[in-house]
């Protein structure tokens, strides 16, 4: 395990936490407003997360309707 790896595994659950609180209030609106700015109006996106932790923009894109996948090197 690298360094990085070891330093999100740590913080996973706190960071998991924090998402989850963002997701479930005005927050979440608000992202996806400002995703709207660069998304082609109509169009369906194939996305990829790299990075993606928790998964807070791929489940923002996903209730959007966009498709979206999300890899990280943290299993946490």
């Amino acid at each position: 395990m690298n360094n990085i790896t070891a330093y999100w595994d740590e913080r996973a659950l706190g960071y998991s936490k924090s998402s989850v609180e963002e997701l479930s209030d005005e927050t979440k609106h608000k992202w996806q407003q400002y995703l709207l700015h660069y998304i082609p109006a109509g169009q369906r996106l194939k996305c990829l997360d790299l990075g993606c932790g928790p998964g807070f923009l791929a489940l923002l894109l996903q209730e959007m309707g966009h498709a979206v996948y999300g890899v990280d090197a943290s299993d946490r």
